[in-house]
């Protein structure tokens, strides 16, 4: 068996929760929400008190306050078990937002948007 050098409790513990939440919560309805061609928006509440959306955000705004690519790499992973690329296009685009709205806009929107 491979060993990931960069695996920690932390990593283990994110990608723990975030795949029971997937089991639970996106599974039983992931393929009746891509033939309708949408995601509820409770869907996206729950990713984002997962802390999906943290990542690279700063603290001040309600993120991590760093970054880890191999939680991204998890999460990515996790949500691709659903077998619906809807999800993740709906969950990703979400994520690909939020660096330029950190980055570019003004403090009223960072403040507003962002948490």
């Amino acid at each position: 068996m491979l060993i990931n050098p960069f695996d920690n409790d932390e990593r283990r513990a994110f990608r723990d929760t975030l795949r029971q939440f997937m089991d639970k919560e996106i599974v039983p309805h992931a393929f009746a929400w891509d033939e309708a061609g949408h995601v509820p928006w409770e869907v996206h509440q729950k990713f984002g008190a997962l802390g999906l959306w943290g990542f690279g955000i700063d603290e001040k705004y309600g993120g991590h306050g760093f970054d880890d690519p191999f939680m991204r790499l998890d999460a990515s992973i996790e949500i691709a078990r659903c077998g619906v690329g809807g999800i993740g296009a709906a969950i990703g685009g979400r994520g690909i937002s939020l660096d330029p709205i950190q980055r570019l806009a003004s403090e009223e929107v960072r403040t507003t948007i962002l948490p």
